[in-house]
């Protein structure tokens, strides 16, 4: 199983081995190369110790950068037909993110559409309610780009390196359907573009598909490759290097809401974006929360 950052899974297996012997549990890392070798602990049938060593090695675990290993993984993931809700079957705004890395200041920064996220230091949601009297804590006047240049080479590193720090919101219709596109690209270094788990704060979301190379915005083409049938409902999704994710989930949730690589350090480094949907909905907000940033 791959799990990264951010994710959780509900297992069944069946204790069906010789009950003689007990049996490795191997853990690697993924998606980056490990400094470390890989965790073992022991699946102990009863009445044998729980220190007894298993008969057979520990299982060898694929290789941190088979990425095709990965994607068969992640592709095996479907909804419980019957049981997991669907999602609407069209849209009412797509959005797409490209993933870069760039320089600001000449430090390296994560950039989403060639913005790297910082938070202000008033709370989104205390601003967006006007009765609190706050004005200005964050950009208001330009919002956030809803896609990126269909002439951009994702394969190779950036040809303008440089990137604008930004804390604008994307704000979405209450109670509509959005869809995600998440673009993976190269990063400043040649031949480089690495896995990011994206996580989603007050929904949950449907995985909709991945794909290799630039996503191409061609609704008749783009649809049927979206599985429509029994996509997974999460909150948190990888996307591949060189590659793309779509998820779909409503906006129902009144609120400020964050969505960002759930690898902690890239988050600060302004991998992420925010969404607001029906704040309208909101009655209070308690004072204490305004220093809450």
């Amino acid at each position: 199983m791959d799990i990264y950052s951010g994710e959780s899974y509900s297992i069944l297996f069946n204790t069906d081995q010789d009950p003689s012997n007990n049996y490795w549990i191997s853990i690697s890392v993924r998606g980056r190369e490990p400094k470390t070798p890989q965790g073992l602990t022991i699946l102990n049938y009863i009445p044998n110790f729980a220190s007894k060593i298993p008969n057979s090695p520990p299982p060898f675990p694929p290789l941190w950068n088979d990425y095709n290993y990965s994607k068969t993984f992640s592709n095996k993931i479907f909804g419980l037909m019957g049981l997991s809700p669907l999602p609407p079957t069209r849209q009412n705004r797509r959005i797409l993110l490209l993933n870069t890395q760039n320089r600001i200041e000449g430090y390296t920064r994560w950039s989403i559409n060639n913005i790297s996220l910082v938070f202000p230091s008033t709370p989104y949601l205390g601003s967006l309610i006007k009765k609190h009297g706050i004005h200005n804590a964050f950009d208001t006047t330009k919002p956030p780009p809803n896609t990126f240049s269909k002439n951009y080479d994702i394969m190779k590193p950036p040809p303008n390196p440089n990137s604008t720090y930004g804390n604008s919101i994307y704000m979405l219709k209450f109670n509509t359907t959005i869809d995600i596109i998440l673009q993976n690209a190269n990063a400043l270094a040649e031949n480089a573009s690495e896995i990011h788990p994206w996580h989603l704060h007050g929904h949950n979301f449907w995985v909709l598909g991945y794909g290799d190379g630039k996503f191409v915005d061609d609704k008749d083409d783009v649809e049927k490759k979206f599985n429509l049938k029994n996509p997974p409902l999460r909150n948190t999704v990888v996307v591949y290097p060189y590659g793309w994710t779509a998820i779909r989930f409503v906006a129902n949730n009144p609120g400020v809401w964050a969505f960002h690589c759930h690898i902690e350090p890239h988050l600060h480094l302004g991998m992420g974006v925010v969404f607001a949907e029906g704040v309208h909905l909101i009655k209070n907000v308690p004072n204490e929360a305004l220093t809450c940033a």
